[in-house]
């Protein structure tokens, strides 16, 4: 690997990242989790990474005798596994190969792909595969939970126990589960109060919203990722020094974030509203649509976040989309605004 292909991960001493094929040789040891971000990956055997590894987009090949002590997760790209995993293995887009002499301590999922076993690899957990989670178990004796309609097809399953690890995954699970409804409560409270106080300011970016949908999604959608990479930055710093220099950027940058979103995101929860109220046929006032399309919106954002792990990106992307489109119609605005004031006369 190249020098300087590999960079210290939001300042972490425990992750590294690398933007290209990786090969940790024979005999070699890497400390900490390893992110790759387009590339291949191959352990060689008796290599060991003693942290976890991810592949954004990647195929990876693991040798017999290599270790991964974490979990291996990949977004998109083929894994071909004959070493050892002590965590699960996640592959969103692609198919697992499991040779001879590999042994997974968790669970294997496959969202989108094959699963090819051979008889001598070992999983200790469950062989998952499908976009959907499998059916409930059931964890009380003499009392039968129906079986949830599901895609998801368990291969093999390891016996239904939940131990204490397990019980506090759950409690973690319901506590984001509860603080996505608050958040989402919070939200649509505050864009209801928006609205109340400035219903033509909101009927403005609604009309700019559907008049000029793409340059207010693109402008938008620029100036967010930029606010929300500096919102980040005190956030991923590794260093307590560095991360209170940036907090006042990070601050400013989340009030300006607010400021620009927070009017667009009550524009367009009018008109997501207006559309599911349609496709129900109902008619009612523009507050109640308003509401509605808070509701969906923000929910649907908050409860992809609540499932955590690789759905995180997932609610930021789908975040940001929404907001691009709120957020830019009010600088479209503004510049139409600008533009109007110079061409008028004096």
């Amino acid at each position: 690997l190249p020098l300087g292909m590999a960079t210290q991960w939001m300042g972490q001493s425990d992750s590294t990242v690398y933007y290209d094929d990786l090969t940790v040789e024979s005999g070699e040891i890497y400390a900490g989790d390893i992110i790759v971000y387009s590339g291949d990956v191959r352990l060689e055997a008796d290599s060991k990474i003693s942290g976890g590894l991810v592949v954004y987009s990647g195929d990876i090949v693991m040798e017999p005798g290599a270790l991964v002590e974490g979990d291996v997760i990949a977004l998109s790209g083929d894994a071909q596994i004959a070493g050892a995993i002590r965590g699960s293995l996640v592959i969103w887009s692609g198919d697992v190969t499991l040779e001879d002499g590999a042994a997974v301590q968790g669970d294997v999922s496959v969202m989108s792909g094959d699963i090819e076993r051979s008889a001598a690899a070992t999983v200790a957990g469950n062989i998952i595969v499908g976009p959907k989670l499998p059916k409930l178990p059931t964890f009380l004796e003499g009392i039968d939970l129906p079986n949830i309609a599901s895609q998801s097809t368990i291969i093999e399953a390891a016996p239904p126990t939940l131990n204490a690890s397990g019980w506090n995954q759950v409690g973690r699970f319901v506590l984001r589960i509860i603080g996505a409804a608050f958040m989402t409560a919070l939200v649509v409270f505050i864009t209801g109060v928006v609205y109340y106080l400035q219903p033509t300011f909101i009927q403005g970016l609604r009309t700019t919203i559907r008049t000029q949908k793409p340059t207010s999604f693109v402008i938008g959608l620029l100036l967010n990722i930029v606010l929300t990479m500096l919102i980040m930055a005190a956030f991923g710093s590794g260093s307590v020094f560095t991360a209170l220099c940036l907090a006042p950027l990070s601050f400013v940058a989340l009030l300006l974030f607010l400021i620009l979103n927070t009017g667009g995101w009550a524009a367009l929860s009018i008109i997501v509203g207006e559309r599911l109220l349609a496709f129900a046929k109902v008619t009612t006032h523009q507050l109640t649509a308003l509401l509605i399309g808070a509701t969906a919106m923000t929910g649907t954002i908050a409860l992809v976040w609540a499932l955590g792990s690789c759905m995180r990106p997932v609610a930021y992307l789908i975040m940001l989309t929404l907001t691009a489109l709120g957020g830019g119609s009010l600088i479209v605005q503004q510049l139409q605004k600008k533009r109007s004031d110079k061409l008028s006369p004096a």
